[in-house]
C-alpha cells in the first residue's frame, strides 16, 4: 500500500519539487493555505508491478468564507506510471489538471486511475502528488502525495547466472555418486597356508573334543 503524505501551508516553503514538474513557494504567507484542503488516497496492490493499476481519490476542501471560482486541482504522476481514466482529455504524460470552482465550505471528490508502465530506475519509489491552488496563476496552498512500494525484478543475466550455477552443482554431484558407485569393495586376502600343495595337514586331537583322523597321502 502506498504512504499517503500532507503538506502543509508551512511545509511548502520547503517544497521546491514535485514529481514531473517544479514548484517553487513564494515568499511571504500562501493566499488560502489556511482554507484550501486536500487528501489523497489510493487503492492498488501491496506491491506494484509493471501493468498493476492504483485507483486515486482525490479530496479537496474549501473551509474559508470567500467563493473560489478560479480553484485548481493537479496531479503529478512519475515519469515510470501512466493515466488510465479519470484525467482531462489531451492531458500531458504525468500531469493532469482541472478546474474545480469552490464555493465557502464545499467539497468536491475526483476520482483519477493510474497504472505503472515500468519499474523505476534504482531504488526509487513512485510518488503521486496532488496540490491546490486558489487560482490559476497562484502557488498551490496545500498538497498530499502518495508513495508507491515497487516488487523489484531481477535482471535476466542473474537469473541465467544462478540457473548454470545450480546446474553446475547438480552435475558435480552426481558425478561423484557415480565415481563412488563404481568403487567397489576391495577382496580380502586369502590366508596363507604352511603347507605343501597337495598335502593335508594332520590334525591333532585336543581334551574335550572327539578325535578325527585323517589320511596322509604319503604313507
Amino acid at each position: 500500500m502506498a504512504v499517503t503524505a500532507a503538506v502543509s501551508a508551512l511545509g511548502l516553503a520547503a517544497l521546491v519539487w514535485l514529481p514531473g514538474q517544479p514548484v517553487e513557494a513564494d515568499e511571504g504567507p500562501v493566499p488560502g493555505a489556511e482554507s484550501l484542503h486536500v487528501t489523497v488516497q489510493e487503492r492498488s496492490e501491496e506491491r506494484l508491478r509493471p501493468g498493476d493499476r492504483v485507483e486515486y481519490t482525490i479530496r479537496v476542501r474549501n473551509s474559508g468564507p470567500e467563493a473560489l471560482p478560479d480553484a485548481r486541482v493537479e496531479q503529478f504522476l512519475p515519469a515510470s506510471m501512466r493515466y488510465v481514466s479519470g484525467a482531462p482529455e489531451g492531458v500531458e504524460r504525468g500531469r493532469a489538471e482541472w478546474e474545480r470552482p469552490l464555493e465557502p465550505g464545499e467539497r468536491a471528490v475526483i476520482t483519477v486511475v493510474g497504472e505503472l508502465s515500468e519499474v523505476p530506475e534504482g531504488a526509487a519509489r513512485p510518488v503521486a502528488t496532488v496540490c491546490l491552488s486558489p487560482a490559476a496563476d497562484a502557488a498551490p496552498a496545500s498538497c498530499a502525495s502518495a508513495v508507491h512500494q515497487v516488487q523489484r525484478v531481477l535482471p535476466v543475466v542473474w537469473v541465467v547466472a544462478a540457473l548454470l550455477a545450480i546446474a553446475a552443482v547438480a552435475i558435480a554431484v552426481g558425478g561423484y555418486l557415480r565415481y563412488r558407485g563404481t568403487r567397489g569393495p576391495r577382496p580380502e586376502p586369502e590366508a596363507q597356508s604352511n603347507h605343501s600343495p597337495g598335502s593335508v595337514p594332520n590334525l591333532r586331537t585336543f581334551p574335550g573334543r572327539a578325535p578325527v583322523y585323517h589320511l596322509d597321502s604319503r604313507r
